[in-house]
């Protein structure tokens, strides 16, 4: 709250430029091929868990 209130006060003093938010240069842009990196490592993640877990489960019941 502090900050917001000092950056308020140096804006109307014009000591500091207010910086625009909106501004397509200040925002971050994911390109595709970088999204589905991250959706196939989660999901290859998630598939390796599952058949780690079937297996454990298959050998521990069979072994009974």
């Amino acid at each position: 709250m502090a900050l917001m209130i000092r950056r308020v006060i140096l804006a109307h003093g014009d000591d500091v430029d207010v910086d625009d938010k909106d501004y397509y240069g200040n925002k971050r842009l994911e390109m595709a091929g970088q999204l589905l990196a991250l959706l196939f490592e989660d999901l290859f993640k998630r598939y390796n868990s599952e058949v780690s877990f079937a297996m454990w489960h298959l050998f521990s019941t069979s072994f009974v």
